[in-house]
């Protein structure tokens, strides 16, 4: 991918559009942060911002700082990316378009998981996974849904760990979402370890299927649960 990136942005100078080159170069960067390059990754993320910036395209500036708050989460910069994602949330909000918002608040909740601030992270995935299934948004459910499953482990709640991680797996496996982030991965791969561990691999499974099986009105409703005992704290 980063081969194939680098080529596309050679081609798209020759263009000198910045329209398009802009694009091109946010995907680009996009693809240097997932495959740790994190240098080019930086330098790529700053030009696009800037060519997204000169031909007043706001949805890639946009994201293009939502992969610049990405970066900062793979750098372990917590503190620039704390800087970076609520500006990124209040833009998208602004801009009111769903994948948008759902995507940034799902990158936020990565730096609140990794704060350790449950409370937060509830707050922010319950509404991503409000909206991507208001508007069936598989990509962004794949994100947070095992976040959510990892943050419902935490709170001392593996039953319905286990049954997210399904439900997430299924909408995956449905519409090949397969959920790359190098941070977000990391942190889900270690909450369903523990959810495993928590239940055995007899109750992990039942529960897994259920929620394999789950009605997106069923996820909805699991979901407030979760998010509800999160915000109060682990003892609820």
């Amino acid at each position: 991918m980063r081969s194939d990136a680098h080529v596309a942005v050679a081609l798209a100078g020759r263009v000198a559009e910045p329209a398009v080159t802009c694009e091109v170069l946010i995907l680009a960067g996009q693809a240097a942060v997932f495959a740790g390059a994190l240098d080019d990754a930086d330098e790529l993320l700053a030009r696009a911002l800037k060519q997204a910036e000169a031909s007043g395209r706001r949805w890639v500036a946009v994201h293009t700082r939502l992969a610049q708050g990405q970066l900062a989460l793979v750098a372990n910069d917590l503190a620039t990316a704390g800087l970076i994602l609520p500006e990124v949330v209040r833009a998208a909000r602004e801009m009111g378009n769903a994948f948008t918002l759902a995507t940034a608040l799902n990158v936020h909740a990565t730096l609140t998981e990794l704060l350790g601030d449950e409370s937060a992270t509830a707050t922010l995935l319950g509404e991503a996974v409000g909206l991507s299934l208001a508007v069936r948004m598989s990509w962004t459910l794949g994100y947070a849904l095992p976040a959510l499953a990892s943050l419902a482990q935490r709170v001392g709640d593996p039953v319905s760990a286990a049954w997210l991680f399904g439900a997430g797996a299924s909408i995956s496996a449905a519409d090949a979402v397969d959920p790359t982030f190098p941070v977000s991965r990391a942190l889900s791969d270690r909450g369903l370890d523990a959810t495993r561990a928590a239940l055995g691999e007899l109750r992990f499974t039942r529960e897994w299927d259920a929620g394999r099986a789950a009605s997106d009105t069923e996820i909805q409703a699991r979901a407030a649960v979760v998010t509800t005992r999160a915000g109060r704290g682990r003892s609820a």
